[in-house]
């Protein structure tokens, strides 16, 4: 794809992001925000109403160019392997300041194991889907990161945490599917 499909697909995915969090060249962003798709302020750059129409017609040229029954097929797996993983991060931000290493250890395991049945999926599809074999590198590092013992590494809102990668894969395959979130769950 293109750099514009890149800048407007993680907008559409992540919402408001800082300019420098884009993962764009700066030259793409500013055309992007010349051309009226994107907006860039202080707090960060977001699609436009023009951006997102846009948006919706490179990603369904996209997914029509594509093995669009792979990428159902994977969310299918997805949605079984989803309960666990929500179960997993909600009794790790539950347990909080007071969360042990034993905790830290059962939560990996059972994002591990998770990550073991979708692996497999996002491997199939990234090669029509490149950004799936993206989510597949930062789930498995953050998997590495939370089993040398870095905490944030397992529910921490910030980018590199398993369940922000794993709620923006989740948005990428509702978005790219034309899935609902709530009839989903």
């Amino acid at each position: 794809m293109t750099d514009e499909f890149d800048i407007l697909h993680a907008l559409r995915i992540k919402g408001r992001v800082p300019a420098d969090q884009v993962g764009a060249d700066p030259a793409a962003l500013a055309a992007a925000a010349d051309a009226g798709l994107v907006k860039v302020t202080e707090r960060g750059a977001l699609l436009t109403g023009p951006g997102l129409l846009r948006h919706g017609r490179l990603l369904a040229a996209q997914v029509a160019a594509a093995d669009g029954d792979g990428l159902a097929r994977a969310y299918d797996r997805f949605l079984q392997v989803n309960p666990g993983v929500k179960e997993a991060c909600s009794r790790w931000q539950a347990a909080g300041a007071e969360a042990t290493d034993d905790d830290l250890f059962a939560a990996v395991d059972s994002l591990e194991r998770a990550f073991s049945r979708i692996d497999r999926p996002l491997a199939g599809i990234a090669g029509d889907f490149p950004r799936f074999g993206g989510y597949r590198a930062r789930l498995q590092a953050a998997l590495e990161r939370a089993g040398e013992g870095r905490r944030e590494a397992v529910a921490d809102p910030g980018p590199e945490s398993f369940h922000t990668a794993w709620f923006e894969c989740h948005e990428d395959f509702l978005v790219s599917l034309g899935r609902d979130r709530e009839e989903d769950e």
